[in-house]
């Protein structure tokens, strides 16, 4: 069995603009008990498996390759740090972007393709909102105790999907890569 996930890579000039605007929370007594993740780890993910036996795993790989062979690169706006849940007590700081029928159309295509080969497992429901974890908080934030400038990135060009395996770890996730799938031009 092996904990699986489809993500999408952030851009390296991207993961610097992060790092740059993020360094003065890190240092902020307010975030000083938050589990930062690592630049190397940051993701957007497309859509969680979960758990997936051995067995199921080329068939995953192959029905993968055929949705993303399909796919054409698109554009995604990130313009938004928040804390989330966006109540009060917050327990992560997410960095996201607007509703984008791409990103919604790609998550759709994987569950109709993936999930009947994958009967014990329920399709991925969750609002389909591209979204950066950049921490969570081990003490929860008030969602009055902090408020966040406007983070301007460029549009984050969207063209390949990578499959991971996901360790958790006492330390945090590792995340392995499976497979990259470019789209097509």
């Amino acid at each position: 069995m092996k904990r699986l996930f489809f993500a999408l890579p952030i851009p390296k000039d991207a993961v610097r603009k992060i790092e740059k605007y993020i360094a003065p929370f890190k240092a902020d007594p307010l975030f000083s008990t938050a589990k930062w993740v690592t630049p190397e780890n940051y993701h957007l993910t497309l859509l969680f498996l979960g758990e997936i036996g051995d067995n199921l795993i080329p068939e995953v790989r192959q029905l993968a390759r055929a949705v993303f062979n399909q796919m054409t690169p698109f554009q995604l706006v990130l313009n938004k740090v928040l804390l989330f849940p966006p109540v009060e007590n917050a327990h992560m700081v997410w960095l996201r972007g607007p509703q984008n029928l791409s990103f919604e159309e790609a998550k759709s295509q994987l569950n109709r393709f993936l999930f009947p080969c994958l009967a014990d497992k329920e399709k991925d429901t969750d609002e389909p909102i591209p979204h950066l974890t950049l921490c969570r908080l081990k003490d929860p934030v008030a969602k009055k105790a902090i408020t966040f400038p406007p983070l301007l990135l460029d549009r984050l060009e969207i063209n390949e999907c990578h499959l991971y395996e996901s360790t958790l770890t006492p330390s945090g996730p590792v995340y392995t890569l499976v497979e990259e799938y470019k789209f097509c031009s």
